[in-house]
This record gives structure tokens, sequence and C-alpha cells, in this order.
């Protein structure tokens, strides 16, 4: 092979190179771009990932926005637990058990990774995956890498069940706990090498008379982040979702978010998209007027319409 042809094959070699960047670099541009350009709140995935059958919990997107897991009360075997949908062309799959999904073993509370590429979720599993449950929660952690399936513990509890966290980019993972005949908590850890270090009592951090602050969402670069409290503000009465920036190392004085977000419902697990424009978030509010049972489910709505995002 001559010169030419071997510098001609190591040009075309990169270009290939090249493209994949590019295209990877525009998939995830283009990540959520399947969401309605509507300003108004709407339902998502409707009777496929929000159903009148099953309840919504939590939720958590890989960067691309086209997988969703979510801890439900159907993972599309008729029992609880965390389900996996993709989005095709004629809309979402219907759901199924995650891929490390057990039989005998509760799995919930998922939250992703800044880059997408790792989900956190809580269980009572055992090393083995053999034996009677744990009697609390821990913190496991499964990579995009390993197809979702291997999956590594990065806590270990005795009493208190670790519930959704949420992880900036720096590491600082926020998340709530409950311990039976004691309560909620609140924590600030950090994640390195797949554990949960540094933990800290956090509970007073946000709101100096603690509420029971749950279901966090950090912004990945860690200046703001949403959350749920149950009853606080009167005006909702329910679990409602608030903001607290983050200044000089402090949080601000949380602040409660406006209707249509907030409601006499329950609303909670928010979640803002990598580009900022929308906020995904959980609630049982009623969906139209032929509706008789409040459900859990998925909604979403662009954050331009939200002052305390802007």
């Amino acid at each position: 092979m001559n010169f030419n042809n071997k510098l001609n094959i190591g040009f075309l070699g990169l270009m290939l190179i090249l493209f994949s960047c590019m295209s990877d670099e525009k998939r995830k541009s283009e990540g959520f771009s399947w969401i309605s350009e509507t300003d108004t709140l709407h339902l998502v995935g409707k009777d496929v990932l929000s159903r009148p059958t099953a309840e919504i919990y939590n939720f958590a997107f890989t960067s691309e926005g086209d997988t969703i897991f979510f801890h439900t009360t159907d993972k599309g075997d008729g029992e609880s637990g965390i389900a996996i949908s993709s989005l095709t062309s004629s809309g979402w799959s219907k759901p199924r058990p995650a891929p490390f999904e057990t039989d005998d073993f509760e799995e919930g509370h998922v939250s992703m990774s800044p880059d997408g590429k790792r989900l956190i979720f809580s269980s009572d599993r055992t090393d083995n995956l053999k034996g009677e449950p744990k009697s609390a929660d821990d913190f496991f952690v499964v990579s995009q890498s390993s197809n979702w399936i291997d999956v590594k513990r990065i806590s270990s509890t005795v009493k208190m069940s670790e519930k959704r966290g949420s992880l900036a980019k720096d590491g600082s993972f926020y998340y709530w706990a409950y311990q039976r005949g004691s309560g909620m908590y609140f924590f600030k850890a950090k994640i390195s090498d797949d554990k949960i270090k540094d933990k800290q009592d956090a509970r007073k951090m946000l709101f100096p008379d603690y509420s029971g602050e749950n279901n966090p969402f950090v912004d990945p670069q860690h200046e703001y982040m949403l959350f749920a409290v149950y009853g606080r503000d009167e005006r909702y009465d329910k679990e409602d979702i608030y903001i607290s920036h983050r200044k000089n190392n402090s949080w601000s004085t949380p602040k409660i978010l406006d209707e249509p977000i907030n409601t006499k419902y329950n609303d909670t697990s928010p979640f803002v998209t990598p580009d900022g424009k929308y906020l995904f978030f959980v609630s049982d509010r009623l969906t139209s007027e032929t509706d008789t049972i409040a459900n859990r489910n998925l909604y979403v709505i662009k954050t331009d319409q939200l002052k305390a995002l802007n």
C-alpha cells in the first residue's frame, strides 16, 4: 500500500470518528425534542407512561431524553418497581421491568447522574439476591455501559431507608431518607468512586424549622435546588414544589412555585432538562372533568413560564 492510500484511509478514519462525535453531540443537543412546544402544562405519555391504572412516584431520563426509568405501581408485569420505556417512531414503548429489576426485592426512587449514564436507585435487596429483604433500603447504581444490568451497592444502612436523591456534577448528592417511628430526614453527601461519602445531616439547610424536604432535584451546576414539602403552604395544602438558590455555599430561603405547578393536589419529584427548557414533575391532580380518582402521573411545562426559574 502506497503512502497516498495510507493517507486517504487515515483521513477517512478521522472523518468517521469526527462524524460519530458530531452525531453524538447532535443527538444530545436534540434531546427532549419530542416535547410539544405548547406553553401550557401537559401530560406525558398519556395511557402509556401516565396511566389511569398505575401510579408514577418518580422518574429519570437518559441525557438524550429518549429513555425513561420510572418508579411505578405497575412496571409492566402487574407488580410495583422500576419500569423502563423508550421513545419510538410511534411514541413511548409499553413499560417493562428495568433490566436490573428483581422479583423478590423492592426497587424504586430513581435519579440519573448529570451525564445521563448512571442510574441511582434504592432497594432492600441483598448482595447475592438471596434470603429475606433487608430491613432498610440502600442506594445502588447501574450504568448504561453495562446495558443497565450490572448493579453496584453505594451505601449500607441498618434502620434508615434511603430514598430518592439528586447528583450535581461536582459530586454533591442531596437525598432524603425515612426511618419508621422517627420520620423523614434530609442529607447532603458526596459520591465518588461509586461510594457515598462525607454524609451530613442537612435537615435545617433549607428551612430552619425543618419541614420534611424530599424528592430533591439539584441543578447539575449546583446553583439551585427544587424539592418537595408536604403541607407547609396553606394555599395548596398537600405536597408542593419549592426552589432554593445556592450562593457562597449557602442556600436562599425557599420559595414555593406558583400554579400551574402547585395545586391542591400532591405535586412532587421535579426534574429540569439538561438545556434548562423544561420542567417535569409528578402530580395526582385530576387530568380532566371525567376523572373520578386522583392518580400520580407525569407532567411537563416550559420553564420560561416559571418566574422562579428565570
